[in-house]
């Protein structure tokens, strides 16, 4: 892709002959806006079409949020066991006393979603109410943040430099291309945190306006509630959280030492409290501020390598996260193996040098995180999880080459785009958690399972620990078209037909004008519209 222009902004590099090239096939930027909303609505219903009902990892989280709603305390005695039988492996014991050993963002966010649902649905602990229960609350701390995700990658791609139509491929790619389709159906961390993370980076890069002290001081302090936040919702957000909060410290310096004291003081303040919250819990949980659940695991020792299970990069866990057909995140989306152009090109654009250089240093991190990682594979997990919050950061960098490509080199840019798309739908499909014993997922579980129509694998709830012999269609997984009647691959025609709605909504509006693309100009009519007095 050496010989394509740079991307469509005079801050790229780009001359008015380039822009106009493009003119006629990229949307206007209210038309843009308008079908990232409709990508946003879509993005929603595909990622709360699925339930992935129970795993150790949801269920520790779960029985946090559960003690506290049910119980008023911290700690999970009551609410990690279900008929005398452990709900999960992943627990923090002290002082003769069960809590989560999982970082507590995620359960807290969840608390007063899981608290308002009882209200409508009532307060019996049953499974099927537990499941329904869990349902609202993965689609609100989960599912809602990681589509608001795809609408910030929009707007920080076009925002950087990109088209509209490089905007929507790169947050469409995010969204469904990517396992972040699959982390928005679970009750991990990761959607909280990818949604936390993305928001704070998109109120950093809004800094580098100064339009009033108000809006310093809202964005700052956006940034680092969100940057906090994702810190205690997944510990390893922090040194992002940290290169995001210099970010915005950068942006607030060249405005002089009044903004520089207002946005740092309405970041700190924001991420202080975030912290405050996290101490708090720690103390009431484990009786010191500085302690957390994974230092009182049980059973685990690979946490005890290292810090916490982190050493060194590893070079075969490196290889097997990029590239390996266990884990590798370019074997589930290979159109990320261009991402680093993409950022190149961020960098050498000056007008997105600055935030270029911080979404590379966090892609770079959360490689060097995972590799150093004893658990690197994270388990019963589709992709490399533990790299979640790297992902709309590399399908950031996507943009620009889709705005600088040729149709030829937007085909080639979307086959693989499509690809990692279908083999998403078929994980959500047939479970997003596919188990550690199958050393291929997709060739051995995810593909076979999907041929033959035999979707919504997993059979463990938030109440059972391990897989049960027989599935409970209330308790285990389920898609919403299962619920309507519909059995295997069948199931998946109505989220096609919201899809289909969706899309024609797009294209009623591009009939009407409403969505139309700017209309194509000369060089020399641009030009003479250019140099009009304004």
């Amino acid at each position: 892709m050496g010989h394509a222009p740079l991307p469509i902004q005079p801050s790229a590099g780009m001359t008015r002959g380039d822009m106009a090239t493009h003119d006629a096939d990229v949307p206007t930027r209210t038309a843009g806006r308008r079908a990232a909303l409709l990508l946003t609505a879509g993005l929603l219903a595909s990622y709360a079409y699925f339930y992935q009902a129970g795993g150790w990892n949801q269920n520790s989280r779960f029985a946090l949020v559960r003690a506290i709603v049910e119980h008023g305390t911290l700690r999970i005695d009551e609410t990690f066991r279900w008929d005398g039988k452990d709900v999960t492996g992943d627990l923090a014991h002290l002082g003769g006393h069960t809590y989560s050993d999982k970082a507590p963002g995620l359960a807290f966010a969840a608390v007063p979603v899981v608290a308002t649902a009882r209200l409508f649905l009532g307060a019996a602990d049953t499974k099927p109410r537990i499941a329904l229960l869990s349902y609202v609350a993965t689609v609100a701390v989960a599912a809602v943040p990681t589509a608001l995700a795809a609408l910030l990658v929009f707007w920080l791609a076009t925002t950087l430099g990109a088209s509209p139509g490089g905007g929507l491929f790169a947050a469409a790619t995010f969204g469904l291309g990517t396992p972040a389709w699959c982390y928005a159906t679970l009750l991990f961390g990761h959607g909280l945190a990818i949604g936390c993370v993305v928001a704070a980076f998109a109120a950093a890069v809004a800094l580098r306006e100064a339009q009033s002290a108000i809006r310093d001081r809202v964005l700052a302090a956006g940034t680092g509630l969100a940057a906090g936040w994702a810190t205690i919702t997944e510990y390893p957000t922090a040194v992002p959280a940290a290169i995001i909060a210099a970010l915005a410290l950068v942006h607030a310096w060249p405005g002089g030492k009044q903004r520089r004291l207002r946005v740092a003081g309405a970041l700190v303040a924001s991420a202080a409290a975030c912290f405050a919250v996290l101490l708090a819990y720690n103390q009431a949980a484990f009786g010191a501020p500085l302690k957390i659940g994974y230092g009182f695991e049980q059973g685990f020792g690979g946490m005890q390598q290292g810090f916490l299970g982190l050493t060194y990069p590893k070079r075969y866990a490196l290889v097997e996260l990029l590239v390996g057909r266990y884990r590798g995140l370019l074997f589930l989306a290979p159109v990320l193996a261009l991402a680093p152009w993409g950022l190149a090109r961020l960098v050498r654009a000056p007008a997105s040098r600055r935030p270029a250089i911080a979404a590379t240093a966090i892609v770079a991190y959360y490689i060097v995180f995972n590799s150093s990682y004893y658990y690197w594979s994270g388990g019963w997990s589709y992709g490399p999880r533990h790299l979640a919050p790297a992902l709309p950061f590399l399908c950031l960098a996507l943009a620009p080459l889709w705005t600088s490509a040729s149709p030829a080199w937007r085909a080639a840019l979307a086959a693989p785009a499509l690809y990692g798309s279908i083999l998403a739908l078929m994980a959500v499909a047939v479970t997003a958690q596919p188990s550690t014993d199958y050393a291929h997922p997709v060739e051995q579980l995810i593909w076979p399972s999907f041929r033959r129509g035999e979707l919504s694998a997993n059979k463990q709830s938030f109440v059972e620990m391990s897989q049960a012999k027989v599935r409970d269609p209330v308790a285990h997984a389920w898609n919403l078209g299962e619920k309507l009647g519909l059995e295997g691959k069948a199931s998946l025609l109505p989220l096609l037909g919201v899809w289909g709605v969706l899309g024609g909504a797009w294209l009623s509006g591009r009939r009407s004008g409403r969505y139309a693309p700017s209309p194509a100009r000369s060089v020399r009519e641009r030009e003479q519209k250019d140099d009009e007095p304004r």
